[in-house]
């Protein structure tokens, strides 16, 4: 199956100007008022689009990180109150970090717009080399259990 495109963001998102927002293609920045639950709802509705018709991939939201793993998981320097996975298993992932302000007093402001919260994506795929060698792995290997089972069950009977 083809890789899916990076998730859109949602609708209110102000994009980040800031260049390491946008050092990659991968990796992107934006300020929103959207708390960390309906972040996280709509980039797992994202990732659960069917990059094929009628056909879903399963995504699972793996717990969330210490916020310190952003420094290695997403950008050094970054600045975050949380980090959480979503992985389409064995193929991509998109990790979500988010800048909540906590203090009504603090808070993002661009271009005369006020913003609660930052949010940064960074999108990683896997090599599809590296997935069709696990794939063809982990079939020879269901194949040989199921052989040794068959094989166990004959002489135990």
């Amino acid at each position: 199956m083809p890789t899916p495109a990076i998730p859109a963001p949602m609708d209110d998102f102000w994009r980040s100007e800031e260049p390491a927002d946008w050092e990659t293609p991968l990796r992107r920045g934006y300020y929103t008022n959207y708390y960390r639950g309906d972040v996280i709802w709509h980039y797992r509705d994202e990732m659960r689009q069917s990059v094929w018709p009628g056909v879903s991939l399963p995504t699972v939201r793996l717990s969330d990180y210490p916020p310190e793993d952003a420094f290695w998981l997403v950008r050094d320097q970054t600045h975050v109150n949380w980090l959480e996975e979503l992985v389409h298993p064995m193929r991509e992932s998109v990790f979500v970090a988010g800048q909540e302000s906590g203090d009504p007093l603090e808070y993002f402001v661009r271009e005369g717009r006020r913003f609660d919260n930052k949010v940064t994506i960074k999108y990683v795929v896997s090599p599809e080399v590296v997935r069709v060698v696990v794939g063809l792995l982990g079939l020879w290997l269901g194949l040989y259990l199921v052989e040794e089972l068959i094989m166990e069950s004959k002489r135990a009977s």
